[in-house]
């Protein structure tokens, strides 16, 4: 997957952080699933001992500090609150009387909110305006009323209202430390346990446990911790004396209430200058028995008990909206079970002491205090414990968590903790850490753990991180805060940066909004907001560009500018505008008019709900003309007594006069009560009526009804009516004046052109039938209707088991995508030996490739069928009933073997995965026996999970030295077998910018200073490249100066939307020797490209359709995207044919005519002369051509390619064997070929002689031209059709000089793109693996790694001979020599043109693509990886890529989102790139982009957050926060993917901002800031809660892992990836110094494990055929 045109040309290795132990397992894991091993003759080698006597829970407890005495907790000590400004971001802040005058006497006094009659609390008398708050009177959360007198004058000034929020969760500059997070302003520490969570069909079931520097003990914890249901939403309600409530969220956000002066209901309230809450807030409501219930708008309910005596209420019970999801049970306010509410037998239990489930301590650690939280317990019996120390106080102290406490052999993950007198967190010693010490592995104790001390004022002044490796450095880092300027700095104990710094964050004192960033380099970011609402309103990125937003009353973004030079826009700026909430049924959009609604079976508004929807319905009629209605029966299906909440905008239209906004009168019938703005207007007030004063605009309008009359047949009449400014009496409110407030995006406009002579407006609409379901049912191109995708889903009616998930979803031809769900308890045998029968507990079964509605045996229909475990993962899959994979786990949640059947003539795969090799926790290997041959493969880790040694299958030897505070990787040794031991470094500067890469002491790139241009490289052979940007810093040109001053160049030109429109090729001349244009149709699809150039190629112009009456059985196949017709040179014309399933089943080319057919799994096994077979995970393992006789053979471990054999009639075969380090082997695993990547884009390719072959890449990844050893023109030249044929003859390139050079000592590097040897071989090296220069594994290759070229180090070809090592591999009698790789059009990639009789194939991973049909051979993994299961790049070949086979990436636009609907079976999300990700501009701007995607996915219901989006909004914000965002999905995989999508496409556009200097701090920089601001600038204002980045920074990597297992991935490689996603992402919150883990692209998980993961991806996919979707995503990280 390629996101940006210069992602493979800026590569960089980047930061490394301690990773938990599980994690461990799961680099190593990758690392053997990219095939690091030895290839042995079955039972040759003996296997490794695994296991250990060892156990981590006999360590002894981390002993509580004797010092620390005084708060816990640090208080910002600045915050101003005035009238104007009425937010106190203090417990004790200064309230000062602005415009009254400074000296004087006054009488401040502060009394609570709401009720009948506020309560004073406090007052003091003061010499001047202002005073400050003393301790002790304010809380967090609550909201308050404060005035001033004069003393002298009896002036008295306010009321006011001010509301207390000191945490600013997800707004204060926040950075990770390893486990622990800072608040950058207040400088309190936050942490979050590692807890599990179970995969049911409700989503993630389990609990959070967040630590947070002085928070109020909870019950059944200790002070500090918190812990709520994995998607609980609400905690607790605090009522007062005086009838205000506050609504406390899990992350311990406030939503404030006040009641109505006659009780009867409660309204929200907002401080003074805060913006007040949305239509999105809850609705409260206290009943009858004095409990009170929270209804969202999406229809989710809270209940909560009866207040204490302290006037905490906790919460009880909560009820779906429209979706499923958990439910929660409390006692006494404590969590006890949550509880699927799909499968209501799968449930998570939480136990306290006094309840009987409570382990022994172990020694050193108390018994339990009592009533305290002492184990957790899941469906498969398996269980986490609590053990406890306790302070000098005897205050009881969280030391100890052990996941997993009854597993053997060493697998218990044990978490210590150590706190000091305050008390306070002060050291943590995370799993990994915990077994590296009980095995011996690491005896430096000390060095093991992650610490913390603090200021005199409480604030977190120095932490240091774990050692890497015994010795090495123990990272420390320092933070200096200046709150009076509104500043913190963070500095490490590294070498001295260029500004002295790592990072310095300024922030607004009132506020403490982020206002600007600066890097170590002294490169700012600033952002302006209002902050009122706290919404974004411009950003300026590090070259000094601008974005500019707006926003509608709602918080929506109504638009987005940018970015752009300066503050004003131009014809070529980047445009987006959205509009919301509109019926799209008609010829044009039109506003909705009506309420949202909910109903009740009840008079009270009370309980669960019966049904929600876009109205109100009269008498099936809805919604009516007016507001005034009458029921003749109960909406609710029900004679019984009903009620009804009705929400909305009202809109206003009479103009202020002198200032003063005109007053409107309401009035509502009895029974009723209605609220404008929040202002109550009730049935109690005589006569009901109510003046408001209005501004012209959308207000908020709430209606509850009551039809309380029983026996009356549910009959009711309501009337709301109003009278505006000079009407003369009241009258019906005109429906055309309400519209429902949902928030949906039903248009977006771009700016755009198709072509270069065309400016053009785009439109994509998406359609909600049910719009109260927030779930998306249709999309298309305004200028192409009929080009229409649909989606279908569930009812919502759990009493019937529906649920309202995904139930189909229709491409435009009609051919459908139909799901299916096992039975809430319905229990099954598992195909896999030795599982027998298991509740699959109402998980996805099934996803079905169907033809049209109703077929269930449609010819070439696959159905891939899905089977869990009791924890939900994942164990078994199958197509069509044949082939079941297996994936086994031990009782520690590990994988221990998968299996992947036997198909055709291809043997079953067998791997088995041994842990804790010699007791090591920290070494990992495996065997995998393919038919009669094992693979034995080896890794060892560091504790930040990177590589330190590794063995692939083929005996290549790696080790690797890392940066201790940037991670980069500083040297790589790799020994191939039978050669000679080399050494790849890199330097860098303290920043981290890559400076020169040297193999052996020899230089083969410099990386000079930026000046005006992006980048400049000068490489080893004297060619000079530099890259420079546009002004919207996307990629503007490239430019190449040989040895002897000749010039080669690359430029383009693009669209707004960074389309290209046309390519400029340079080959030794002044002037351009080739030039492409092209244009596209409204679908985004190419529809024309022209050629013009005097070089001899094949083909000047191509032209495509995708017309409605194509040959074959589906004439419709073109509205697919299928390619109906092409015409070559304007003469030469192709038709095209295809069935119900998007199957090519015909041509008018005579060389393939119709001579196509299929297997029963939907894939070509016969194409004209060729014949393809396939393995069991649907990857090609032989190609035959009848015509030549010639023949390739694949052999693939894990998914990766590791041997390629070529066969043709009177030649020996040829083989080449893909090993690490850039090597190709020949059959007797001596060196022949390697390929070092360099940061720029170039591949150095040196065969066993030493002649060498310089290839440079265009920015979009091919093969352009070479140069020799000397820096010279070979005069090769490359250009290719839009698809990818070749149109040069000869013009492959890659065919070193006949005469030998001096050879150069070779190694590749982790920004390699062309790398021979697959990803997957590259063990798990954070940026070694990532760079890969010329693989034939993509994921290796691809060229989007932020990490530079010049990090990995593979090892050199030795061209003398040399003696065989002691296990060599069988060889092959005839042997041939081993063929150069073919790098041409997806040379960027790695990925070779396989040549086979006439025809061209390339292997994309998981597909093999053929050029010339523009197709894959086989259906795409990854349900709507593309606009249907063959096509290649949504058809747009200019601007997207999918060199994984399994997922188009770039600049893609409608198609690929109007099909966008989970498929069940795989549980996947598909993020929709609608924007500049493909051409990226900027970290600001593809983040942007990437967060537009969650949204839209959200609003389509993709990941089940439609309904669920808003159940945690708080404080009346639109949105909720992002680590809720993250979790709240329907699989907790889906959305670590989501989040580790946009962290890594705003990883890419951050080293492309800064191509090839900037180091990894900056694009870290720029990559947390550009998602920051996407969260707020797009859709949904993402929020990211202070406890939320605390629980990703502790525990995201080893959480994220266990629920990515827990989703049915059993490939670790795929679970560190997904968590390095999810760490990337929540790291990010104001984390500029290293980051955001995964923003510094390569960090712990990252470059290097952008290999492995792949790898491992392809490994789970080879499985069960169906995870490629993270392999892809890798791929745009990478």
């Amino acid at each position: 997957m390629k996101s940006s045109i210069l992602s493979h040309l800026a590569k960089r290795s980047t930061a490394g952080f301690p990773l938990p132990r599980a994690i461990v397992a799961i680099v190593a894991i990758s690392m053997i699933a990219a095939g690091c091993s030895t290839t042995v003759v079955a039972d040759a080698v003996a296997a490794p001992a695994t296991g250990g006597s060892w156990d981590p829970q006999t360590l002894p407890a981390i002993p509580v500090a004797t010092t620390g005495s005084g708060a816990p907790v640090a208080s910002y000590e600045n915050s101003v609150v005035t009238p104007a400004q009425g937010l106190a971001v203090s417990l004790r802040p200064s309230l000062q009387v602005a415009g009254a005058p400074a000296k004087g006497q006054y009488q401040f006094s502060i009394s609570t909110i709401g009720g009948i009659q506020d309560q004073t609390i406090w007052r003091t008398q003061a010499a001047t305006n202002e005073v400050k708050v003393a301790s002790g009177v304010l809380r967090q959360g609550e909201t308050y009323l404060w005035q001033a007198v004069a003393v002298s004058s009896g002036k008295t000034y306010g009321p006011y209202a001010m509301q207390v929020d000191a945490n600013r969760a997800g707004f204060q500059p926040t950075q990770a430390f390893g486990p622990v997070g800072v608040d950058l302003a207040s400088g309190s520490v936050s942490y979050s346990a590692p807890l599990r969570t179970v995969r049911s069909a409700s989503g993630a079931l389990g609990v959070d446990l967040n630590y947070k520097a002085g928070q109020d003990a909870r019950p059944g914890l200790p002070a500090g911790w918190s812990m709520q249901g994995s998607q609980q939403g609400w905690s607790h309600l605090q009522t007062y004396p005086n009838g205000s409530v506050a609504m406390v969220s899990a992350s311990g956000a406030v939503s404030a209430f006040s009641p109505t002066t006659d009780g009867s209901a409660y309204v929200p309230i907002a401080a003074a200058g805060r913006a007040a809450p949305t239509g999105q807030t809850p609705t409260l409501t206290k009943n009858v028995d004095n409990t009170w219930t929270a209804t969202m708008p999406s229809g989710q309910v809270s209940v909560f008990g009866q207040a204490d005596g302290s006037g905490l209420a906790y919460l009880t019970h909560t009820y779906n909206g429209m979706s499923a999801k958990p439910t929660y049970e409390l006692s006494d306010g404590r969590l006890v079970r949550a509880t699927d509410s799909v499968s209501t037998d799968t449930a998570v239990d939480i136990h306290y002491a006094g309840s009987g489930a409570c382990p022994k301590p172990p020694s050193g650690f108390v018994d339990t205090p009592k009533g305290m939280l002492c184990s957790i317990t899941y469906p498969d019996e398996s269980s986490t414990s609590f053990f406890y120390l306790t302070d000098a106080a005897n205050n009881p102290l969280l030391a100890r968590i052990v996941d997993y406490p009854d597993t053997q052999d060493s697998k218990a993950s044990v978490t210590d903790i150590g706190y000091d007198q305050a008390p306070r967190i002060v050291s943590i010693r995370q799993p990994l850490a915990a077994s590296a010490q009980a095995s011996g592995a690491r005896s430096d104790a000390a060095q093991l753990l992650t610490t913390v001390s603090y200021d005199a004022s409480g604030r977190a002044q120095t932490i240091t991180k774990p050692a890497a490796t015994a010795g090495a450095v123990t990272p420390a880092y320092t933070i200096s805060y200046s709150p009076n300027q509104g500043q913190a700095t963070v500095t490490n104990a590294g070498p001295k940066t260029r500004t002295g710094y790592s990072a310095k964050y300024t922030y607004d004192t009132k506020t403490l909004l982020p206002l600007s960033t600066t890097d170590s380099r002294g490169l700012t970011t600033k952002q302006t907001w209002n902050s009122s609402a706290d919404l974004l309103l411009t950003s300026i990125d590090q070259a000094g560009r601008t974005t500019q937003r707006t926003y509608d009353g709602n918080n929506n973004p109504t638009s987005i500018v940018g970015p752009m030079a300066g503050s004003k826009p131009t014809a070529s700026t980047p445009q987006e505008t959205y509009s919301y909430d509109q019926d799209l049924s008609g010829a044009q959009p039109k506003d909705m008019h009506g309420f949202n609604v909910t109903y009740w079976a009840n008079a009270t508004l009370t309980g669960s709900p019966s049904g929600r929807g876009f109205g109100p319905i009269l008498n099936g009629t809805s919604p009516p003309a007016s507001t005034a209605w009458s029921w003749t029966s109960s909406p609710t299906g029900s004679d019984e007594p009903w009620s009804a909440r009705l929400t909305g905008l009202v809109t206003t239209t009479a103009a202020a006069s002198k200032g003063n906004n005109p007053v409107y009168g309401f009035s509502v019938s009895p029974d009723s009560n209605l609220w404008i703005d929040n202002v109550a207007c009730t049935a109690s007030q005589s006569p009901g009526q109510c003046a408001v004063p209005l501004a012209p605009g959308e207000h908020q309008i709430r209606v509850d009804l009551k039809a309380t009359q029983p026996g009356s047949a549910g009959q009711a009449s309501v009337a709301v009516n109003w009278r505006p400014p000079g009407a003369s009496g009241f009258a019906p409110i005109p429906m055309t004046s309400i519209a429902p407030g949902y928030g949906l995006r039903s248009v977006t406009t771009k700016n755009d052109a198709l072509s270069s002579s065309s400016s053009d407006e785009t439109k994509l609409m998406s359609d909600f039938a049910n719009p109260s379901t927030g779930k998306q049912t249709a999309a298309w191109m305004q200028l192409s209707p009929q080009i229409k995708g649909t989606a279908s889903y569930e009812p919502f009616n759990p009493d019937n088991g529906e649920f309202g998930r995904p139930a189909s979803s229709k491409l435009p031809a009609g051919n459908e995508i139909i799901n299916a769900y096992y039975e809430p308890n319905e229990t099954v045998s598992v195909p896999c030996d030795g599982m027998g029968r298991i509740n699959q507990h109402g998980l996805a079964r099934s996803t079905t490739r169907s033809t049209t509605t109703g077929d269930t045996a449609g010819d070439g229909r696959q159905t891939y069928t899905n089977y869990y475990d009791l924890m939900g993962r994942l164990v078994s899959a199958d197509i069509n009933g044949d082939s079941a994979s297996c994936s086994y786990y031990n009782d520690a949640g590990d994988v221990v073997r998968q299996v992947v059947p036997a198909r055709g003539d291809q043997p079953e795969a067998s791997t088995t995965i041994l842990s804790l090799v010699d007791g090591n926790p920290m070494k990992t290997s495996a065997v995998t026996t393919v038919g009669k041959t094992t693979y034995h493969r080896s890794a060892e880790t560091d504790l930040y999970g990177r590589p330190v040694t590794a063995t692939d299958i083929w005996g290549t030897t790696q080790t690797f030295t890392y940066d201790p505070y940037t991670g980069n990787t500083l040297s790589e040794i790799t020994t191939p077998p039978n050669g000679r031991k080399s050494t790849l470094a890199s330097t860098y500067s303290a920043d981290g910018d890559l400076q020169t890469v040297s193999l052996d002491g020899k230089t083969l790139a410099t990386v000079g200073t930026p000046t005006s241009v992006a980048g400049t490289v000068r490489y080893g052979n004297g060619v000079v490249q530099q890259v420079s940007t546009d002004s919207i810093g996307g990629f503007g040109s490239q430019t190449w100066t040989t040895s002897d001053h000749k010039k080669f160049g690359y430029s383009v030109t693009k669209s707004p939307m960074q389309r290209i429109l046309s390519e400029y090729y340079q080959f030794a001349s002044g002037k351009p020797n080739a030039t492409f244009q092209y244009s596209y149709d409204v679908n985004g699809r190419l529809a024309n490209a022209e050629l013009a150039t005097k070089l001899p190629v094949a083909h000047t112009s191509w032209q495509y359709e995708f017309g409605t009456t194509a040959r074959g059985s589906n004439p419709a196949a073109g509205l697919n995207g299928n390619r109906t017709k092409q015409v070559v040179d304007k003469q030469h014309v192709t038709e095209y044919g295809y069935n119900m399933h998007d199957q090519i089943t015909e041509t008018t080319d005579p060389t393939t005519g119709s001579n196509i057919e299929y297997s029963s799994w939907g894939e070509i096994t016969h194409l004209g002369s060729l014949t393809f077979d396939y393995d069991a995970g649907g990857m090609a393992s032989r190609i035959v051509d009848s015509q030549s006789r010639q023949t390739v053979s694949y052999t693939r471990l894990g998914g990766d390619l590791v041997e390629k054999t070529t066969t043709s009639p009177g030649k020996p075969s040829s083989v080449s064997r893909y090993s690490s380090g850039g090597f190709i082997l020949d059959s007797n695993n001596k060196p022949q070929w390697r390929s070092i990547g360099l940061p720029g884009g170039a591949t150095l390719l040196q065969n066993v002689a030493g002649a060498q072959s310089w290839q440079h890449q265009s920015a979009r990844g091919q093969l352009m031209w070479t140069s020799n050893q000397n820096g010279q023109d070979t005069g090769q030249r490359n250009l290719y059709s839009p698809f990818g044929e070749e149109l040069i003859a000869g013009g492959s390139g890659t065919t070193p000089p006949s005469t030998p050079t001096p050879p150069v000592n070779q190694s590749q590097t982790s920004a390699s793109p062309v790398s021979p040897k697959p990803a997957a071989t590259t063990p798990a090296s954070p940026a070694p693996a990532a760079t890969t220069p010329a693989s034939p594994k993509p994921a290796a290759t691809t060229p989007t790694s932020p990490a530079p070229a010049a990090t990995t180090s593979p090892a050199p070809v030795d061209p003398t001979p040399v003696t065989p090592g002691p296990n060599p591999s069988p060889t092959s009698s005839n042997t041939a020599d081993v063929p150069a790789p073919n790098y041409q059009w997806q040379a960027g990639n790695g990925l070779e043109s396989q040549q086979i009789g006439s025809s061209t194939v390339i292997d994309m991973g998981a597909r093999l693509y053929v050029p010339s049909l523009g197709r894959f051979t086989s259906p795409d993994p990854v349900d709507q990886g593309s606009i249907n299961a063959y096509d290649y790049a949504n058809q747009d070949p200019i601007n997207q890529s999918d060199p994984t086979g399994t997922m188009s990436a770039g600049l893609k636009i409608f198609l690929s989102v109007l099909v966008t609907v989970v498929s069940a079976a795989l549980s996947f999300a598909l993020p929709q790139l609608l924007g500049v990700v493909g051409i990226a501009a900027d970290a600001i701007t593809v983040a942007r982009q990437a967060a537009y995607i969650a949204i839209n996915m959200a609003s389509a219901g993709i990941l089940s957050l439609a309904t669920t989006e808003v159940d945690l909004k708080i404080n009346g914000e639109k949105h909720m926060p992002w680590y809720d965002y993250l979790k709240d999905s329907l699989l907790t995989i889906l959305d670590v993917t989501v989040a580790g999508y946009m962290a890594r496409a705003a990883m890419i556009a951050a080293s492309t901002t800064r191509l090839l200097t900037n180091g990894a701090t900056a694009a870290a920089n720029a990559a947390a800031q550009g998602i920051k601001d996407a969260a707020v600038i797009t859709a949904d204002a993402i929020r990211v809660g202070q406890q939320a980045t605390a629980d990703a920074i502790s525990a995201g990597v080893e959480r994220v892992s266990a629920a990515a297992t827990q989703a049915g991935i059993a490939a670790p490689g795929v679970l560190a990836g997904a968590a390095y996603g999810y760490y990337a992402v929540v790291g990010v919150t104001g984390d500029g110094v290293m980051g955001a883990f995964g923003a510094a692209a390569g960090a712990a998980v990252g470059g290097g494990l952008a290999h492995a993961t792949v790898a491992a991806a392809r490994w789970a996919r080879s499985a069960w055929g169906s995870f490629g979707w993270l392999d892809a995503d890798l791929h745009l990280a990478f």
